[in-house]
């Protein structure tokens, strides 16, 4: 008698057990957030495409003085406020964010002393350099990205010492 209780008190623990657990799962798969979750990309990517046709029907009703300007390119504003750290691995570099001016991405250029090379590029105002080495000196700048690139940003110099 006292085994049909147990069995029957472990059948109720484990149903209980896998509703919370399928809960969290669907719960999880609603609440997903738009970057970076792998999970549930389809209805994201279909919302992202609506967006698009939003934006272009935006820009048709504005008026021909704003069309021109888009279609020359205007350069966006050059990113400032560039800092950046040396965390004993690597470089974490952010600057202050460019607002409505088209900006897609940010294009990060280091230097080690023989001229500027592109060292990546983000959506974020935001970089983390992982390609250096301790004991040097590496000098940055930043452009933003838009229909053209902007002016470089200030420069800074980060030394790659252990303190």
């Amino acid at each position: 008698m006292y085994f049909l209780f147990v069995k029957n008190r472990l059948r109720y623990i484990l149903c209980y057990f896998f509703l919370i657990a399928s809960s969290l799962v669907i719960l999880s798969a609603v609440s997903c957030g738009r970057r970076g979750d792998p999970f549930l990309p389809y209805p994201y990517q279909a919302a992202d495409e609506e967006e698009i046709i939003v934006i272009e029907e935006k820009n048709k009703e504005e008026d021909m003085s704003k069309e021109m300007k888009d279609v020359v390119g205007e350069k966006p504003d050059a990113p400032s406020g560039l800092v950046g750290v040396f965390t004993g691995k690597t470089v974490v570099l952010s600057w202050s964010e460019i607002q409505e001016q088209g900006v897609a991405s940010y294009r990060v250029y280091r230097s080690d002393g023989d001229g500027y090379v592109k060292a990546g590029e983000t959506v974020v105002p935001a970089f983390i350099d992982e390609d250096i080495k301790k004991k040097s000196s590496y000098r940055y700048k930043v452009t933003a990205v838009g229909k053209t690139e902007s002016d470089f940003s200030n420069e800074i110099e980060i030394i790659t010492e252990d303190r």
